[in-house]
């Protein structure tokens, strides 16, 4: 496992590209630019959010700020050139209501606990997938759905009062 400051720069390239790896696993990185996909190497992503209704940063949040209790879970799967648009390889959901405590750190933990879950399933998989490397796939409804971004404060205290409100329900 190597850790970069940023993902981008020619250090990391020359790293990967001496390393040779089989697959490459990224968890919550910026877009990878182009020359990435000239290593032929798998690229998955723990996306932390259902693609693509959810793309972007914080996906897990927006969904439970905008109640779309169904769409609260992880993918994982190949990056593209497309933020959070290549093939997914996998897909689990959250019970957001058998959580001991609907908050902020226990969604968030509990969500990050379904990549551990899933994590060696989907590179298991990918691993016996022929070398077709799917970089540039796209999907065509992207454009439909938005790419989310940092939530302002009102997002955050918008948050905090849904999840009490969830809280006093599930008593």
């Amino acid at each position: 496992m190597c850790r970069v400051r940023n993902i981008n720069d020619d250090d990391t390239l020359e790293s990967a590209k001496a390393f040779s790896p089989d697959l490459i696993l990224v968890f919550g990185t910026s877009l990878l630019k182009k020359r990435w996909f000239e290593l032929q190497t798998p690229i998955l992503n723990s996306h932390l959010g259902i693609i693509p209704r959810y793309r972007g940063w914080l996906c897990w949040f927006w969904s439970v700020l905008e109640e779309n209790f169904d769409s609260l879970g992880i993918s994982i799967h190949h990056v593209s050139k497309i933020a959070d648009g290549g093939d997914i390889v996998i897909q689990d959901f959250l019970d957001i209501f058998e959580l001991e405590k609907i908050d902020l750190p226990h969604i968030l933990f509990s969500v990050i606990l379904l990549v551990e879950k899933n994590i060696s399933k989907a590179i298991d998989m990918v691993s016996k997938e022929e070398k077709d490397i799917h970089a540039f796939d796209e999907y065509r409804h992207m454009k439909k759905y938005p790419h989310y971004f940092e939530p302002g404060i009102t997002d955050y205290l918008r948050f905090v009062s849904l999840t009490k409100r969830l809280n006093k329900q599930i008593k």
